[in-house]
This record gives structure tokens, C-alpha cells and sequence, in this order.
């Protein structure tokens, strides 16, 4: 075993939460979330993805500032690029920015002023949608390529799907005259410091798991790395602006129900460690399954989401917290804990057996009244007001839930949500619901799954892939069933489950 140097006991206690006092066992394990989410949009996290998949030597800080040149520059053009024969005018190219790609600000960023456009085509991320506006921020690509890192495809099989989601995001002539021409133009006015060039850039991560544990449990990885395979199979099928619609939806519950699922295996492995620490036996049977997906799911179609969201949240700080917390003590009382404990399933069941044994050894620090106290000065992050826990509830709050936008008459923009308020009031709850392009989204690729008629049966299953829970028969009481009915994907059939099948929106052989 490698010898390694642990933080000391008592630098835990004064800041149990803080990056620097991870136990060097907890950040190689499986489940530690990386990167820590903050806030996101769902275009936030399409722009992302295209820096991170073609534009290696961007960094996602300088994305304001390249936003802020390229807008002077269209409002002082050179000589060069106010008289081009063959091409727009300088006049006609910033309304194609100001209007036509505007991207509608949200309630609190109504007087600030920045570049917010779609994007539509790889260039314009180059200048619009940092999580930031200033200072560091993170980079939600790399969650994005985290998450199917899980998908039990191994490396070889992730790397395939990274390089075919640069083709596709790569505008050629199988995009529309809208996009082709929206890529060229952007060359023409690239500031002088923007020498980024659109390139692959290749997965460049570890296997973030053991591949044979992937497969083993059902994450909402699996499902995500399948429906976004199927998303890219669509492209020349659509516009890009539709396609890109699709996709932008697929990342946002691809990767919200990725960070719910780690908060879900956090809350897990700390329950199996207290009954350790209390001296019970702890036999952990097939515990694969004990880390999937939960039975129930995450939360239930048309529930009330901040309660649910704000309590996996508290329960993945808690049990960050704790398990660091017995590693720390571990290494206090001399127990030999390797270095790679947490890097696989295996490694954690074996854990536990290591804790269970050497409990009496641990009681002489009564670590569960000590976490009480620990969590004592810790109120305000437990109340998902501060720090990690807050960060994460805005990332969930605005990845998933429908932008609420400055300009009123802009109010219907975002259409590929999964939570909407439930109220016109500016303190309404949210609640689980989805939007139009999310419905269309998800039943699509449900039925492209299977050569034969689905059911909503089927529907429900793959929900429930992503932690959605919603009974069959509910489905048409629910806003819902009225969305997909509307939108044509629900027939009436008898001999279905629920007295309906689905439909898929497009009738293509892909």
C-alpha cells in the first residue's frame, strides 16, 4: 500500500466540508461528485459541451470578455467589414444578433448587460453562456462527459460517442443555410484575440468507475449516454435549430439525474457506515442494487420539487460529511484504510467490513455525536443557503426548471424543461412537469428503443430510468398525458397498458 499523507483530525473539525480536508481515500472514490455543480442553464450546458468537445484551449473565464469584444466590434466595425461585396451589411449582421439570436435574460439579470445568444452554431460559444459572468467559474462539460463515463460503454465505447458528438455539433453540408451561413459569417467577425480554433478534443479522463461496476447498477447514465446516441442519430432529419432543442433538453435531465444519483450512493454507503459504527453486523448483499436507481426514483411526476430537491441535497452534504469523517478517525486509531478503498463497489463493501470489525476501536471518539455537532455549525449549508448544498440547488433549479425570462413576451423561449411553476405568482413551487420539447424528447427515445409499438408502460419505465416516477395509469389525469396528446404521441389502444401506446413524433428508419 502506498504511503500517503492524511490531513489531520483536528483540521477536519474546524472546516468538515472544505475541499482541502477530503480524505485522499474519499477523492478517489467512485461517487465523489466532480465537477461540484453550480448554476446552469440548459443552453448553459449545450455551449459548454461545444467548448469542451472542440475548443480545447478555451478556458470557460475568458468566455465573457470574447462575448463583450466581439459586441463592440459589431458596434464599431472596421472599414473592411462595413463594405464587403457579396455579403451583409454590418447594419443587417447586428440585427441578426441583437434580434434574431437574442437569447432572453432571466428575472435577476434584467439590468445587466452581456451577450446572450443561442447557439445555434460552435462559434458562438465562443462568446455567450459562461455559468459566470465574472471570476472562476466551472465548467459543466466536464460533468457532461462525466456522466457517460457511467454509462458502462468503458472508454473505448464513451470516446466513440465524444467524437460523434463533435461531427454532429461540427456545421458541414448536411446542416441548414441558416447555420452554414451563421459559422461563416462569425469567421468574418472574430476579434483579433479570439485564436481558438474548432478542433476535437478528446475525452482525456480516466475511467471515472470500474467499468463491470457500471454495468452492474442501473444509473441514469445508461439511459442518458442511449438517448443522447439516439438524439444524434436525428440530426439530419431536423433543423439544427430544432435538433439542437432536443439535444439541449437530453443534457439537462441527463445531467441533473446523473448529480441526484451520486447524492442517492452518498446517502446509501453513509447509512451502511453508521450501522458499522454502532457495532452491528453489516452483511451488504448485492449491493449493486443497493446503489441503483431507488424502486421509488427521486422524486414523482407533478410533486412539489424544492422539498425533494433541498432534501437529497442535505443528505449528500451529511453524508459527505460523515464519510470523510470516519476516514479521518480511521487513520487517527491507526487502521489501515488503502488508498483505492472507494474506487470500486467491491472496495466499499470491503470497507464496511474493515469499520464493522475495528467499531470498538472507533468508540472511543464517538463519531455520531460528534457529526451532530459538526452539523451544528453547519445550519445554514443544511439549509441548502450556503456553499455546496446551495450551488447545487441552483444547477437542479436552473438546468432543469423553465427559464424565467426578463422580457414578458419571451416568457414561452425555453421549451425543453422539466420543472415549470405551479402558479403565475412570483412565489409559486415548482413542480415536476415537463415541456413540449422535453415530451417530445424522452418519447422518442423510449420508442426508438424497439422495433415494435410501445406502450406507457414502457414510457414510465424509461422515466424511471432518469429517478421520474409516474404509474401508468396516471398518465392521463396528468399535464402530462395532455401534453403528449396534444403533441400527437398517445393513441388509444385496448390492448395496451393503460389503454394507450405511444407514438413516435418522428417516422424515420435510423
Amino acid at each position: 500500500m502506498k504511503e500517503i499523507n492524511y490531513m489531520a483530525l483536528n483540521e477536519f473539525y474546524q472546516s468538515p466540508a472544505a475541499p482541502s480536508n477530503q480524505h485522499q481515500t474519499y477523492k478517489s472514490a467512485f461517487f465523489r461528485m466532480r465537477p461540484a455543480p453550480e448554476n446552469a442553464t440548459g443552453e448553459v450546458l449545450l455551449s459548454a459541451l461545444y467548448r469542451t468537445v472542440g475548443f480545447p484551449t478555451i478556458r470557460e473565464q475568458d468566455v465573457p470578455s470574447l462575448g463583450s469584444e466581439f459586441y463592440r466590434r459589431l458596434q464599431t466595425p472596421t472599414k473592411q467589414l462595413i463594405s464587403r461585396d457579396g455579403k451583409i451589411s454590418a447594419r443587417g449582421w447586428s440585427k441578426i444578433i441583437d434580434e434574431i439570436l437574442k437569447s432572453p435574460k432571466q428575472l435577476n439579470q434584467s439590468k445587466q448587460r452581456f451577450l446572450q445568444l443561442m447557439p445555434l452554431v460552435p462559434a458562438l460559444a465562443l462568446y455567450t453562456s459562461s455559468a459566470r459572468l465574472k471570476g472562476n467559474t466551472w465548467n459543466p462539460g466536464d460533468l457532461i462527459k462525466r456522466a457517460l463515463l457511467f454509462s458502462g460503454q468503458g472508454n473505448d465505447g464513451v470516446e466513440k460517442t465524444w467524437k460523434r458528438i463533435f461531427d454532429n455539433l461540427t456545421v458541414d453540408r448536411s446542416d441548414d443555410v441558416w447555420a452554414r451561413f451563421l459559422e461563416e459569417e462569425l469567421v468574418s467577425w472574430k476579434p483579433p484575440r479570439n485564436t481558438h480554433v474548432w478542433e476535437y478534443a478528446g475525452l482525456g479522463d480516466s475511467m471515472a468507475i470500474c467499468n463491470e461496476d457500471a454495468i452492474a447498477m442501473l444509473s441514469p447514465a445508461k439511459y442518458f449516454h442511449e438517448d443522447l446516441d439516439a438524439i444524434l442519430r436525428l440530426k439530419p432529419h431536423l433543423t439544427r435549430r430544432q435538433w439542437l432543442s432536443m439535444l439541449e433538453s437530453i443534457l439537462r435531465i441527463g445531467t441533473a439525474s446523473h448529480v441526484f444519483w451520486i447524492c442517492h450512493v452518498h446517502q446509501v454507503i453513509w447509512g451502511q457506515l453508521q450501522q458499522c459504527l454502532s457495532g452491528k453486523v453489516v452483511v451488504v448483499e448485492n449491493q449493486h442494487k443497493n446503489l441503483s436507481v431507488p424502486p421509488n426514483g427521486f422524486w414523482a411526476y407533478g410533486d412539489k420539487a424544492g422539498p425533494k430537491i433541498k432534501d437529497m441535497i442535505r443528505k449528500y452534504y451529511i453524508a459527505r460529511i460523515g464519510i470523510n469523517h470516519v476516514l479521518h478517525v480511521a487513520d487517527t486509531v491507526g487502521i489501515q484504510i488503502p488508498v483505492d478503498s472507494l474506487a470500486t463497489v467491491e472496495g466499499v463493501s470491503s470497507l464496511l467490513q474493515t469499520i464493522s470489525k475495528a467499531h470498538d476501536k472507533l468508540a472511543q471518539y464517538d463519531i455520531l455525536s460528534k457529526q451532530r455537532e459538526l452539523l451544528n455549525m453547519e445550519t445554514r449549508q443544511l439549509a441548502c443557503a450556503k456553499g455546496i448544498p446551495a450551488n447545487m440547488m441552483e444547477f437542479v433549479r436552473y438546468s432543469l426548471g423553465q427559464r424565467q425570462t426578463a422580457e414578458v413576451e419571451l416568457k414561452g423561449y425555453d421549451q425543453g424543461y422539466y420543472l415549470r411553476k405551479k402558479g403565475s405568482y412570483p412565489g409559486a413551487p415548482w413542480c415536476v412537469s415537463f415541456g413540449p420539447v422535453a415530451a417530445i424528447t424522452l418519447t422518442y427515445c423510449c420508442a426508438i428503443k424497439s422495433k415494435f409499438p410501445r406502450n406507457v408502460a414502457d414510457f414510465c419505465k424509461h422515466l424511471a430510468g432518469y429517478g421520474i416516477c409516474i404509474h401508468p395509469n396516471d398518465i392521463s389525469s396528468s399535464d402530462l398525458g395532455s401534453t403528449m396528446t396534444n403533441l400527437g404521441l398517445i393513441l388509444d389502444s385496448p390492448d395496451a397498458e393503460g389503454g394507450m401506446m405511444i407514438s413516435s413524433p418522428f417516422k424515420l428508419n435510423i
